[in-house]
């Protein structure tokens, strides 16, 4: 399984750089993870309610799976 992908990611409004995004989540902006989008949702989404409960993030990941149909996921999820 591959799994391309893009991060948005913006705390109180601004969006974060690559080197920020990659600080704060150990993975890159944009990239490549050969396991399923759910393993980088979990990662993405503990950082958020482990490490930055304090600077909450928006974080919408656009992302393919083997070369699918892209797909979106948002963090929060929508109301």
């Amino acid at each position: 399984m591959q799994t391309q992908y893009r991060l948005h990611v913006t705390v109180n409004g601004k969006e974060l750089t690559a080197e920020q995004v990659r600080r704060r989540y150990r993975r890159a902006r944009r990239g490549s993870d050969n396991r399923s989008p759910r393993h980088l949702m979990d990662i993405l989404q503990q950082a958020e309610e482990r490490y930055h409960a304090r600077d909450p993030a928006e974080i919408v990941m656009h992302y393919s799976v083997n070369g699918r149909a892209e797909q979106v996921w948002q963090w929060p999820p929508a109301p």
